[in-house]
């Protein structure tokens, strides 16, 4: 009896919310010598989170395809299929917000990133957003630094960078002269 050489299957690929897996992320290993085969269709893992590390493939639709070797000859049973979630990157960008002139250089700025999967928590909080200088002007530039990511979803994001600028307004402060 010649029983199926069993194959490997390894990838990743960037978080997007689901435990979908597409034929196109995996490796194949343990083919004879000089033989390839191709893959189609998908699969899926146990959990759609980066956390979870490499994770078993369930082959759903996972197909081998002849190549320069016979499919038949090969089988997924008694072969490791594994697939790796990795964080989407995402960059956030702030919005500064006008003030009247209170006399510090600190601005309350809006923090947000496009490119977050519909229905995930993600939230954003900087260390602080400070105006070059405590004076009146519009237009001046606010920096934005110590930017940090929080909430359930958080872990299957990575931020491109933790600084971020915009422009915001002070404008003057309105007295009363008795």
């Amino acid at each position: 009896t010649v029983n199926p050489r069993p194959v490997n299957l390894t990838g990743s690929r960037v978080y997007d919310g689901t435990t979908a897996v597409a034929a196109g992320i995996f490796t194949l290993d343990n083919l004879v010598a000089g033989e390839t085969l191709a893959l189609t269709g998908s699969g899926s893992v146990g959990s759609k989170d980066v956390f979870a590390g490499a994770q078993t493939v369930t082959a759903e639709t996972l197909a081998l395809v002849d190549g320069t070797g016979l499919a038949t000859n090969y089988a997924f049973a008694g072969g490791t299929q594994t697939a790796t979630i990795t964080p989407k990157p995402i960059t956030v960008a702030a919005t500064g917000s006008n003030k009247v002139y209170d006399g510090n250089v600190n601005d309350p700025v809006t923090l947000a990133s496009s490119g977050i999967v519909a229905g995930d928590t993600v939230s954003f909080t900087n260390g602080s957003a400070t105006f070059a200088d405590k004076n009146v002007g519009t237009g001046k530039v606010v920096t934005v630094t110590g930017i940090t990511a929080s909430g359930g979803d958080a872990g299957n994001y990575s931020l491109a960078g933790t600084t971020a600028g915009t422009t915001a307004d002070i404008t003057p402060k309105a007295i009363t002269v008795a």
